[in-house]
This record gives structure tokens, C-alpha cells and sequence, in this order.
């Protein structure tokens, strides 16, 4: 039975910008059986509501990690991060005297992600804790937050209801997840799904729920 008066699903979200959410087995396995089996059955109807957002054949990977911000980041976390800077050619065009002055060029400095976008030293970045094989092996599923938003209100309420079920589980959570994208071929890729637009993106569903 959905409760009418469950909360819609942004609300799980608060004021976070989160654009995912991130179902870890470890967590949802200890719900009762009834309960894991309402949540399976729910998101069974979200893929088949939504075929062409998220093929079967896609993947979404969620990595455990935590943030940092890019002029915080060691080497060691540049390279687990996918993270790489200009700082080696930053001072090529600069005239200094004595290579062991404090070097103040024009040039800044920037860092670049995977996709070669760049960013500044204050944004942030996540930085994984755990192999993409080891994500593989933790079975977590991530779920789109424009897709549970595009829900009808009464499923969006009894999904939350079943989140604040898992919430009261004592398990422990990753602090963050890195979320990555691969196509049917294993091509890593940009997020196929629309990006959360503080509430004002929505989906059509091929199929309605009964």
C-alpha cells in the first residue's frame, strides 16, 4: 500500500546537488524480505517506465571515494582521481633568474579530469578509495535523481519511505561516490542521463505503473 502522505523524492535530498542516488547491498540486504522485495519491484518498473534512459546494456558505476579540492589533491591522489595539471608547463614561457625563486607567472594554475574539462583549485573532486573491480564486486545500483523525480508523487513517497527504512539499518557508507558511465562496449562515456536541474527536469515514462 503507498502512503499518500510520504514526502516527494527531492526531499530525501534535501539541499544537496547530488545528482544520483546510490542503493549499496550492504545496507538494503538487511531490510526485511518483504521490504527488498517492494524496493526490487520498484525499480524493476522504473527501467521498464524509462527503457531509453538507461540501457541494459549501459553501466552506471558508483566507487567508493571521498572529496577533496583539486589544489588539495597529492600526487598519489591526482593519480587515482584520473586528475592531471598543467604545472609542468605552466613556467615554460617565463623568464626567471634564479630557478629556486618563488615562481609568479601569469599563467594559472589548472587541472583537468578525465575528459580533459578543466577546473581550479577550489572545486572539488572525487578521489576513490576502491578499484573499479572491487565497485564491480559491491553490487550497488545507482539510480538517476531526474529519474526518481519523474515518477508518479505516490511512488516517489513510498520509495522514500523505503529509504528511510535503509536509513535505519546500522551499516556502514562510503563517504562519497565517484559515479562513472560506460556504454554496451565498455567505453567509458559522459552521464547519458539529463542532469538534475534543481527540480525542473522531467522525463515522459513509455509505460505508466499501475
Amino acid at each position: 500500500m503507498i502512503r499518500e502522505d510520504s514526502e516527494p523524492i527531492h526531499t530525501w535530498f534535501s539541499l544537496s546537488y547530488s545528482s544520483h542516488l546510490v542503493i549499496d547491498p550492504v545496507r538494503y540486504e538487511r531490510l526485511p524480505l518483504h521490504l527488498q522485495a517492494e524496493l526490487a519491484t520498484m525499480l524493476n518498473q522504473l527501467q521498464r517506465s524509462f527503457p531509453d534512459v538507461n540501457p541494459r546494456g549501459d553501466e552506471m558505476l558508483a566507487v567508493a571515494a571521498y572529496e577533496s579540492e583539486y589544489g588539495d589533491l597529492s600526487a598519489d591522489e591526482m593519480h587515482q582521481a584520473e586528475v592531471y595539471s598543467n604545472e609542468d608547463e605552466r613556467h615554460d614561457e617565463c623568464d626567471h633568474q634564479d630557478e629556486a625563486e618563488e615562481f609568479d607567472c601569469d599563467v594559472e594554475l589548472h587541472f583537468y579530469d578525465w575528459r580533459g574539462d578543466e577546473h581550479d583549485h577550489l572545486e572539488r573532486v572525487q578521489v576513490p578509495i576502491e578499484t573499479e573491480q572491487q565497485a564491480r564486486a559491491a553490487g550497488r545500483t545507482v539510480v538517476s535523481r531526474t529519474l526518481l523525480q519523474s515518477m508518479p508523487a505516490g511512488w516517489q513517497g513510498r520509495f522514500v519511505t523505503l529509504l528511510e527504512a535503509a536509513s535505519d539499518v546500522d551499516a556502514p557508507d562510503a563517504e562519497s561516490y565517484d559515479i562513472r558511465f560506460y556504454t554496451a562496449d565498455g567505453h567509458r562515456t559522459t552521464d547519458p542521463i539529463p542532469h538534475y536541474n534543481r527540480g525542473r527536469t522531467e522525463l515522459v515514462p513509455a509505460v505508466i505503473a499501475p
